[in-house]
This record gives structure tokens, C-alpha cells and sequence, in this order.
């Protein structure tokens, strides 16, 4: 092989990658660690990530995840020498800008309330969701029990009536509390969702749940 790991490379006129519509000539990167002894590996640098159009990211993102999001394989004379245009820093930052950008949008099956859920997990920090709900959350409200534990398998599926959100607990996330018939109740968030699907409170609810899920 003739380029060492770390060289900055540019890809030559006329190279082609298959499933890419657009062209790749004139990208730059640099070597990274191939798996395959007749090819290199090309890691994107900076510049070219911040170009990249956001469905080629999605669909990039869907197929590879972020571990092969900036990562082409292709043969030593498909590129040159050249000059760097940025730093492995960048490169890094650059990756985790995508990361959060696009982690859940990847994620959305492209319905309208798969697009709506990965609009609002892409908006939100970790520590944005106990205000973010408390605004835009409107009581009461009526959800069901979807998920139990051995202590309250019976549970599954009665209703509450949700009047007010009352903590945000280190192991079980938001705590709301409201009424199971008449019996006061204090229940996690994560392990609810709201009877109405029609609801503005829907959607949010279920973005919180599915975040918590995967965090």
C-alpha cells in the first residue's frame, strides 16, 4: 500500500461510488484502517460532511449507522495526495453534530408522526424533557398503564387520569401523578401513554417514552 493511516487524500476526476447520485470527485479525507488488503479506507473529512445532503445522510445513517457514516472503501488510484483542510478534532465534531442532528430522523419511518417524534427527540438535551413536557403538556389527561414490572403486573393496561408532573427521578425519569380511579397515584412517564392518539399531548408523551427507552 502505498498511503500510510492519517494521509490526506482527495478523490480523483471520475471516480464513482455505487448508489451515489451525485459526484464525489474532489472529496477529501484521510486513511484509515482498511479491512480488506486490496483497498483503502477513506474517512470523510470535515468540510465534505458539512456538505453532504441531509437525505444522503439519512439514508446513510439507516444502512450503516454513525460507525460507517464517513467511511468509503475504494482503490489506491481512485485518489491523491493532498492537503488537509481540517483536523481529526474536526473530523470528531463534525460526526457528533450528525449524531444528534440526525440520530432519530434516521430512526422515523417517514410517517408524519415518526417525523414529528424525531423533530422533537433532535430538539431536546437529556435535561431539556422535565421542562419541555411541563410546558406543552396539557392536564388532566387520560393514559394507560403499557408497561409493568413483577410489583405491578397487574396494572397493565388500567387507565390514569394524569393532573401534574411531580418529579424527574435519577432511575425511573419523570415522575407524574394522578388518579387510578379513586386512588392517588405517582407513576413513571416512560411506562405510560396517552388514551388519545389525536392528542396534543400524544406525541410528546410517546417521544419521551421512546427516548427513555434508548438512552
Amino acid at each position: 500500500m502505498i498511503y500510510k493511516k492519517g494521509t490526506v487524500v482527495k478523490i480523483k476526476q471520475g471516480v464513482k461510488v455505487e448508489d451515489i447520485k451525485f459526484s464525489i470527485e474532489g472529496w477529501h479525507g484521510r486513511i484509515g484502517t482498511s479491512e480488506y488488503p486490496d483497498m483503502i479506507l477513506v474517512e470523510l473529512d470535515s468540510v465534505v460532511m458539512k456538505s453532504l445532503p441531509e437525505d444522503y445522510i439519512i439514508k446513510t445513517l439507516r444502512s450503516t449507522g454513525i460507525e460507517g457514516f464517513n467511511h468509503f472503501y475504494l482503490n489506491e488510484e481512485d485518489v491523491e495526495l493532498a492537503t488537509a483542510r481540517d483536523t481529526p478534532a474536526d473530523v470528531e465534531a463534525s460526526l457528533d453534530d450528525v449524531y444528534k442532528k440526525y440520530e432519530w430522523k434516521a430512526w422515523s419511518n417517514g410517517s408524519p408522526e415518526d417525523e414529528m417524534l424525531a423533530k422533537i427527540m433532535a430538539e431536546l438535551e437529556d435535561e431539556d424533557w422535565f421542562g419541555y413536557l411541563e410546558e406543552y403538556l396539557t392536564f388532566p389527561f387520560e393514559v394507560e398503564i403499557r408497561e409493568t414490572h413483577h410489583r405491578n403486573a397487574g396494572d397493565y393496561l388500567k387507565k390514569i387520569k394524569i393532573h401534574s408532573i411531580e418529579d424527574d427521578d435519577e432511575h425511573y425519569g419523570i415522575i407524574v401523578n394522578g388518579r387510578m380511579g379513586r386512588k392517588k397515584v405517582n407513576y413513571p412517564l416512560c411506562d405510560l401513554e396517552v388514551v388519545d392518539k389525536e392528542s396534543p399531548n400524544y406525541l410528546p408523551v410517546r417521544a419521551y417514552c421512546i427516548w427513555f427507552a434508548n438512552r
